[in-house]
């Protein structure tokens, strides 16, 4: 009896194209992300992750890497792992927003100034009940996550700012709903558009601004066309999250599980901390790059902090309204940030 069950289980795992569960043995996942392989993004994710777990694995799970956008595009990531397209996709939680909307909690600005702290408190919101089912009702499942440092307003031409009234009417370049919110709520007119699209958006005066984070500024090459920086602003930031094909996941072998986990958890703790140490490092760049340092005032900080609470505030009216549990998961996430 026992015999067959294994025969058929692995027959329906060989029709799905899965590995049959019960024993550890060498496979071979398929792995897209939207990095160039000249992105900071390729060296300090995709590169560590598939170094890492291919040693852990001792060469027994492979990685195919598919950098780039090749299998997909950056918002077409989620369902190339779904699909099995993918196996594994690293996803920007901001372009899943319409379906992963409990974790754009990540992008609401003031909830953090370091993105090691962010990083700390996005990982444990993974295991927070209403987030994991919201993955998994996608048919895919978080292994890690890694926040970004806090997003600058980024402008191609330099701006005394010492009031809010000095940015007011300015088109930025807003990289989802709730990044629109803040850029409202500052009196900015937001333009949605994927970072591709930037360079000559701001070249050709399509837009004033966006808001980013510095380091991939010079990853995307905008200091080329940008005069200018905020350094402290904090206009709210996005995270990341590698995902896998739930079905594959349930298919693996206890030991593939174990490896992935070890992995991941590796990768989730020291991440958002690599990429705030970037960030620092970016600022160092500005002079040589003739990008203009600005420092906001605390008068105007104090303007900001004001508005974006009201951004915050809205988030979990929006949450509430579709009978998620927004105030409940922002709670979550503030918990989770270290003291």
């Amino acid at each position: 009896m026992l015999d067959t069950l294994w025969k058929v289980a692995a027959f329906a795992g060989a029709m799905l194209g899965l590995p049959a569960g019960a024993t550890a043995q060498e496979i071979t996942l398929r792995y897209a992300d939207q990095f160039p392989l000249t992105h900071v993004g390729y060296k300090m994710v995709s590169a560590a992750f598939i170094e890492k777990i291919e040693a852990r694995s001792e060469g027994r799970i492979k990685i195919q890497h598919f950098p780039a956008q090749q299998l997909a595009k950056a918002a077409g990531l989620m369902d190339a792992a779904k699909n099995r397209v993918a196996d594994l996709s690293f996803i920007v939680n901001t372009y899943t927003a319409d379906r992963l909307p409990l974790l754009t909690v990540t992008d609401l600005p003031g909830l953090f100034s370091d993105a090691t702290a962010g990083g700390v408190a996005v990982n444990a919101l993974l295991e927070n009940d209403a987030v994991l089912e919201n993955y998994l009702s996608e048919g895919v499942r978080p292994l890690f996550a890694m926040a970004i440092p806090p997003s600058q307003l980024l402008l191609a031409k330099s701006v005394d700012v010492t009031d809010l009234d000095d940015l007011r009417g300015l088109k930025i370049r807003a990289s989802g709903a709730t990044t629109e919110l803040a850029v409202k709520s500052l009196g900015m007119v937001p333009v949605r558009m994927p970072p591709s699209d930037m360079y000559l958006a701001l070249e050709r005066g399509t837009i004033d601004g966006t808001v980013f984070n510095v380091p991939n500024m010079f990853s995307y090459k905008l200091d080329e066309v940008l005069e200018a920086t905020t350094v402290n602003a904090g206009l709210g930031q996005t995270s990341m999250t590698m995902i896998i094909n739930e079905a594959l996941w349930q298919s693996l072998s206890e030991q593939d599980r174990a490896d992935l986990t070890a992995v991941s958890a590796e990768m989730g703790a020291t991440l958002s901390a690599e990429f705030q140490a970037l960030t620092e490092q970016s600022y160092d760049r500005l002079p040589e790059a003739e990008i203009t340092a600005i420092t906001l005032s605390d008068a105007t900080l104090a303007q900001m902090n004001d508005a974006m609470e009201e951004v915050r505030k809205d988030w979990v009216d929006q949450m509430n309204a579709r009978g998620l549990p927004g105030g409940e998961v922002l709670q979550a996430f503030q918990d989770a940030l270290p003291n």
